[in-house]
């Protein structure tokens, strides 16, 4: 660790403070041999840094998300709440629109930059539990219209529209979702 040059005694405070510390120092080590400059920059800002300790030490799911796109690693400097549902909604189907056949994965990178988002606000900013489950399922909700512009894009030209519905039982339909929901 001490090879890394933005390491130091400050920042393991935070990561003795993540569920699984292991798991936070690990995913830096992993970010700094592939976005070194993005990693030192979350390194040198005690809130983006306590925001990464958190949230990739409660989630193994993100923390290989934010290697995979260490892009993603901005989403940690922003002060602004998760986007309310209309918003999220645009966000998510503006990811998949035009994607083709990358549609899929468009709209998973999409679900996980909002799932990071809320997990932040959730672990970092202690978010009330009633809040986190309704913009869990907003997601959900923005997950499934993404999914729905994503197929259409995929028929072929001149294919007859059909009518749809998706009717949200149980937890999603009393919009309380959780993170394994």
């Amino acid at each position: 660790l001490m090879d890394v040059g933005w390491w130091s005694a400050a920042l393991l405070d935070e990561v003795g403070a993540a569920a699984d510390p292991g798991h936070v120092v690990r995913t830096a080590l992993e970010l700094q041999a592939c976005a070194a400059e993005r990693i030192a920059a979350v390194a040198a800002d005690p809130r983006a840094w306590r925001r990464f300790a958190l949230t990739t030490g409660v989630s193994a799911a993100l923390a290989e998300h934010l290697v995979r796109h260490p892009e993603h690693l901005a989403i940690l400097f922003e002060d602004s709440p998760p986007p309310a549902a209309q918003a999220l909604n645009e966000q998510v189907v503006a990811a998949v629109s035009g994607t083709g056949a990358g549609a899929a994965d468009a709209l998973r990178v999409a679900y996980r930059a909002a799932l990071l988002r809320i997990t932040i606000a959730d672990v970092a900013h202690s978010a009330p539990f009633e809040l986190t489950a309704l913009r869990l399922s907003e997601l959900a909700d923005a997950v499934l219209s993404g999914a729905l512009v994503a197929a259409r894009e995929q028929l072929p030209a001149g294919a007859p529209e059909v009518r749809l519905a998706i009717i949200g039982m149980g937890k999603c339909g009393g919009r309380e979702l959780n993170y394994i929901s």
